[in-house]
């Protein structure tokens, strides 16, 4: 089975807690570029991905040493993604084939018993996919395909998977743009992370107070999150309380003439429901 160039983050993590100790202690005195390092930490080695975390260690591991380690990553590697394949296959074949009609298969009516399916299991991707034109279209043959090779992509760089709207995902994006990130893990690893570069800082919190500025944010995430934590009948007195403000405001602002000061946060100083909020609410934020 063929791999990708990808950074494979997820076996290399795993491959890297499991074998680094044991590789490392194999060494002697000549497989060291400049002598045993003091230290060599695991957990950033595993943590760097694939490629970053080969560099760290080639600096002080001499090639001879490391191609060991590399070879013995490649059959795990090997090993790891034909077990991945199995867990697809094991999932979605079946899935995959009775979600195709009848009628697109080159022998209408016929499908493929689950025992012949079965059977399937142990080919390797290039022998099913040749395997399944004799049963189906190559359009269906490269839906599939192309399904596996996100399911792998995702597995392997430790991608999740989660909901986002098009809005905040397009806040993101700008933020990535304005910081210069190549992607969105990096532009939300430099928003939070505290030990980048003086100019790194200045970078992001820059961007984070231009988009703040410009972007048109929503209250309904905070508004729907509140919802969520209420009773039934506190939801209910809640729309009785907004229902109420908001015809009120409406009346209010028709009959206001003020033009002096700020006479929209003067009257919220005075609305019966501030006021009760300032009570449960500190100035400080407690």
């Amino acid at each position: 089975m063929t791999h990708s160039t990808m950074n494979n983050d997820k076996p290399w993590a795993t491959f890297v807690d499991i074998n680094l100790d044991a590789f490392l202690a194999e060494l002697n005195d000549d497989d060291w570029v400049a002598g045993t390092p003091s230290k060599m930490i695991k957990a950033q080695i595993a943590e760097a991905g694939q490629s970053a975390g080969k560099v760290a260690m080639r600096k002080v591991i001499k090639p001879r040493a490391m191609t060991r380690f590399e070879n013995a990553f490649a059959l795990y590697l090997q090993e790891y993604e034909r077990t991945l394949w199995l867990q697809y296959l094991t999932k979605h074949l079946k899935k995959f084939l009775r979600s195709i009609p009848q009628s697109e298969f080159h022998v209408e009516g016929t499908f493929p018993s689950d025992d012949e399916i079965d059977g399937w299991y142990s080919m390797p991707p290039k022998e099913l996919y040749s395997t399944l034109r004799t049963w189906i279209p190559q359009e269906y043959v490269k839906r599939f395909q192309n399904r596996y090779r996100a399911y792998k992509h995702r597995d392997v760089r430790a991608i999740e998977m989660f909901e986002i709207s098009a809005k905040s995902k397009a806040i993101l994006e700008t933020y990535k743009d304005k910081i210069e990130a190549e992607t969105l893990d990096e532009a939300i690893e430099r928003c939070f992370a505290v030990n980048y570069q003086s100019w790194r800082d200045y970078e992001t919190e820059y961007a984070k107070a231009d988009i703040a500025n410009k972007a048109e944010f929503s209250n309904a995430v905070y508004f729907t999150d509140l919802l969520e934590r209420l009773t039934k009948n506190d939801r209910q007195k809640l729309a009785l309380i907004i229902e109420r403000s908001f015809k009120e405001g409406w009346s209010a602002a028709k009959g206001s003439r003020a033009r002096k000061g700020d006479p929209r946060q003067d009257a919220y100083v005075q609305f019966d429901y501030a006021e009760i909020l300032s009570q449960f609410i500190s100035t400080n934020g407690g």
